[in-house]
């Protein structure tokens, strides 16, 4: 049995769901810096999150819902 294909999140998702991030990470007062450490990235993949240009993983929304005390569902229910 063949591999199923990756579904990517379309471009208008992946911008709602960087503006969310970026919007609840301010909001709780967090640099780039702080929340990509907690993230174990640099703040440069935080920042192509945050615009829409790189898709998270899975794992990185998980613990995005942990750093901003949100349910990883809201995250996912914008993209």
């Amino acid at each position: 049995m063949a591999p199923r294909p990756v579904r990517r999140i379309p471009a208008t998702a992946r911008r709602r769901l960087g503006e969310l991030i970026r919007d609840r990470r301010a909001a709780l007062g967090l640099s780039q810096q702080a929340v990509a450490k907690q993230l174990g990235t640099d703040a440069g993949s935080l920042s192509r999150i945050e615009t829409g240009k790189r898709e998270p993983s899975l794992y990185q929304i998980t613990r995005l819902s942990e750093i901003l005390g949100v349910q990883p569902s809201r995250l996912l229910s914008v993209a």
